[in-house]
């Protein structure tokens, strides 16, 4: 009975680790210029698990009203207009050392 649980919880997991559950994570250990990194990261962790509380407080009110299809549409839209930000304001940072990230984001224009 507990593995089947174990199974279940990972199947509902599995979605969310490939695609932008793990890009959080890995945007914000790589952006900060190194002076300032783990005041950036402490802060970033709590801004994630912040709306993460908001999403699990809201989600009921939310599905009430305009249905759990509705609520999920919302949420994925939300994502979306995320999505898209970051892709077009994000530098590629593959193969820079994390040195000279920061001129990265000193060199793009606004």
């Amino acid at each position: 009975r507990e593995r089947e649980r174990e199974r279940e919880r990972e199947r509902d997991e599995m979605p969310l680790s490939p695609g932008l559950g793990t890009l959080a994570w890995t945007i914000n250990a790589e952006i900060y210029p190194m002076w300032v990194r783990g005041y950036a990261m402490s802060l970033s962790t709590l801004t994630n698990w912040s709306f993460n509380l908001v999403i699990a407080f809201t989600f009921l009110d939310l599905s009430n009203a305009i249905t759990k299809y509705g609520a999920f549409w919302l949420y994925a839209g939300i994502t979306s207009v995320g999505w898209i930000f970051f892709y077009f304001k994000l530098p590629e940072t593959r193969g820079v050392p994390l040195e000279h990230v920061e001129k990265l984001f000193e060199d793009r224009p606004r």
